[in-house]
């Protein structure tokens, strides 16, 4: 009986932790495009930056846990997770060939490592209901944050959007002026 209570108490604090790295995971997708334009406004603007990969990163443990419950997962699901990685491997493949490993990985990544986050989520609650629910309070809290930003950033865009939106030189975001951006908050 004794065994059994450590057991429950075992499970309930590493679902408690992997819930608390699922959000640390939302959060950084959330927030690193704004911290990485904040330290571009201060350090000076750079092209590619370190911190642009970092969800990616946060992700990259979720791979072994998913490859080794893979039986575990509902046929229908490995089925289109399969095809949906058959095709970025083919992508995959075809930058390699053309002479632009780098970026073929980095996309393949950006494209199998959110797949990898979605089946590792599945597995995090035995309820569905449950995960469900907490997943959408999470995003719905991350949906306020955003749209809060994105009217503030439309009325007064800040000095390191500003900064960001003229040197990236995007016509698809609009002008660097009040009323005149096209939103993107904190994710671009």
């Amino acid at each position: 009986m004794l065994a059994r209570g450590a057991a429950h108490e075992r499970a309930n604090r590493n679902r408690k932790l992997a819930y608390g790295y699922t959000l640390a995971i939302l959060a950084a997708w959330f927030v690193m495009p704004e911290i990485r334009r904040l330290i571009d406004w201060r350090a000076g603007f750079h092209a590619v930056e370190i911190f642009s990969i970092v969800p990616q990163i946060l992700m990259v443990p979720l791979v072994v846990p998913v490859v080794a419950n893979w039986r575990h997962y509902p046929s229908t699901l490995r089925r289109l997770s399969a095809v949906w990685l058959s095709a970025f491997i083919y992508a995959l493949f075809l930058g390699i060939i053309r002479g632009n490993a780098t970026a073929a990985t980095y996309v393949f990544a950006q494209f199998l490592l959110p797949l990898i986050f979605g089946l590792w989520c599945y597995r995090l609650e035995p309820d569905p209901v449950r995960l469900t629910r907490w997943l959408g309070s999470v995003l719905l809290l991350f949906g306020a944050i955003l749209s809060v930003y994105g009217i503030l950033q439309w009325v007064a865009p800040p000095p390191w959007d500003v900064e960001w939106m003229n040197n990236v030189h995007l016509d698809s975001i609009g002008e660097p002026r009040p009323f005149e951006i096209r939103i993107f908050s904190l994710l671009s």
